[in-house]
């Protein structure tokens, strides 16, 4: 840490360090034979064993000062701090670094754990390669042509415009069969290919490929409207058989359109006086090269426009500002989907936040080992907030196994599927169900609804409807057993399908 904030206030010679490594480097005698010695730190020696000894001496006195508290701080705040103390927002030109930096410890802490070592990881692993859009650059910029999308360029190359208007081979395209006798599946899954023109679901076939063609094409125009003066395109011709024509394709789809392909059929339609088309190398030019910005500024200053609303806006710079602040309380997203937002949930509310507390964790539960990691984990997220609420579930958890036949849900010895959904298609709309635990060994099916309150007439009714769709998916029905399983009351209650 203090041998890169030194080299952060002493640029020139982070300039000699990366030199003095690629000499160093090279274990070449005949290189070291050639080369006399050099100073590596003309003008600005790193003094290696103070900064190793003594890192006060070249870290900010505040980072110094507040070490202990900065290693109990949350990630994102952590990081802001560490701009402040560090005055990275003094360094020209590094604002959009910055910001994106900020940005993507944002969506990391969105999907994954706010440890340090897991984003360092994360860092390591992907972030450092991600580009950034620096704003203002003198240089190229690249772009995909999704990120181009309503922005405008004095200039623009576009290469590799090849890419395929057909669908890609394997893409999973979920259909409605027509015919009998798969009709009487609702939905079913079809991996997309040609194929898919000569059989029952050649409408949708067609469907999709329209899609994509119209998708390609808007694409197309998004890439051909950025340029406001010049724009410059690489392709690929068609591929010709020897007798010149083009080489018919083998699918009903056709592999060969391209946007190049349909840029070679359509522009020598669109010739115009002072337009060329060379057949041969396959080069349409049309007008002249427009000069950049600069040159025209520069021939400008002496006349400038009349009319200011022509003149293009200049860039203004802004700035990072990050300030402290006092943070209270942290939760994790997890822990807040059980805070109703009251101080002190009494009745209705209480009983709500106990029983999602207890199905969260019997959901995470797959067999009897993993009652403690799954406990262990609410109280690390702070679901369970205390000492007194973590036995409570403890000897419930111990109480609700005491039962043989939850013994037997939970020996391992079935195949276990949790909170999957079951997707069908009803009155033309697309439903779901999911229940909590479905349990199958052979030709039995187990479905255990689990409940935490008191009795109502609905569940039975619920789990009733889960029995019978596992009866339309093909399980036998005469081998489907469903329950409605009351923990804290320590009651198993069998429901049967056609009650």
């Amino acid at each position: 840490m203090a041998l890169a904030y030194w080299l952060l206030q002493h640029p020139n010679a982070g300039k000699d360090f990366v030199a003095y490594l690629e000499r160093i480097s090279n274990n070449s005698e005949e290189s070291d034979a050639d080369q006399p010695p050099i100073d590596p730190f003309e003008g600005a020696p790193i003094p290696w064993d103070d900064i190793l000894t003594r890192p006060q001496a070249y870290l900010p006195p505040a980072f110094i000062e507040q070490a202990g508290r900065l290693r109990l701080m949350p990630l994102y705040d952590l990081i802001e701090e560490l701009i402040i103390l560090f005055n990275l927002t003094g360094l020209p030109g590094q604002e959009a670094y910055l910001l994106a930096l900020l940005d993507a410890v944002s969506d990391h802490l969105t999907r994954k754990s706010s440890d340090i070592p897991t984003f360092v990881r994360h860092w390591d692993e992907l972030l450092h390669k991600q580009p950034i859009a620096g704003g203002e650059a003198e240089g190229i910029r690249l772009l995909s042509i999704h990120k181009a999308k309503g922005l405008e360029f004095h200039t623009v190359l576009l290469p590799f415009c090849n890419w395929g208007f057909e669908p890609g081979n394997n893409q999973l395209l979920w259909c409605h069969p027509l015919e009998a006798p798969y009709d009487q599946i609702s939905l079913i899954p079809v991996s997309f290919q040609n194929s898919m023109a000569e059989s029952i679901y050649d409408i949708k076939y067609i469907h999709e490929r329209m899609q994509s063609w119209v998708d390609n094409l808007n694409l197309l125009y998004v890439a051909l409207t950025r340029a406001s003066h010049n724009l410059l395109i690489w392709g690929f011709k068609k591929a010709e058989k020897d007798d010149g024509k083009a080489a018919p394709s083998k699918d009903k789809g056709d592999p060969t359109l391209t946007a190049s392909t349909l840029l070679a059929e359509a522009l020598p339609h669109l010739l115009q006086d002072e337009s060329h088309w060379d057949e041969d190398d396959g080069v349409y030019e049309c007008g002249t090269p427009c000069p950049t910005e600069g040159e025209r500024q520069a021939s400008a200053q002496a006349c400038p426009p009349i009319n200011r609303l022509a003149q293009k806006p200049e860039a203004l710079h802004i700035g990072l500002e990050s300030g402290k602040r006092q943070v209270e309380f942290r939760q994790s997203n997890r822990s807040a989907r059980f805070i109703s937002g009251e101080q002190e949930p009494t009745g209705r509310t209480r009983m709500m936040a106990r029983g999602g507390l207890l199905h969260t964790l019997f959901a995470d539960i797959a067999t009897r080992k993993d009652v403690e990691p799954a406990i262990s984990k609410l109280v690390s997220e702070g679901i369970i907030a205390h000492p007194g609420l973590e036995q409570e579930v403890r000897d419930l958890v111990d109480r609700a196994f005491t039962l043989p036949q939850v013994d037997d849900w939970y020996s391992g010895r079935w195949t276990l599927h949790r909170e999957c959904s079951i997707i069908w298609m009803e009155n033309g709309k697309v439903q779901t169900r999911r229940p909590d635990r479905v349990m199958t060994q052979g030709d039995d099916t187990v479905v255990v609804d689990f409940k935490f309150g008191r009795p109502h007439e609905h569940y039975a009714e619920q789990v009733r409807e889960y029995l019978r769709l596992l009866a339309r998916m093909g399980r036998d029905a005469r081998h489907i057993h469903g329950y409605l399983w009351y923990v804290e009351q320590g009651r198993i209650v069998e429901v049967a399908m056609n009650e």
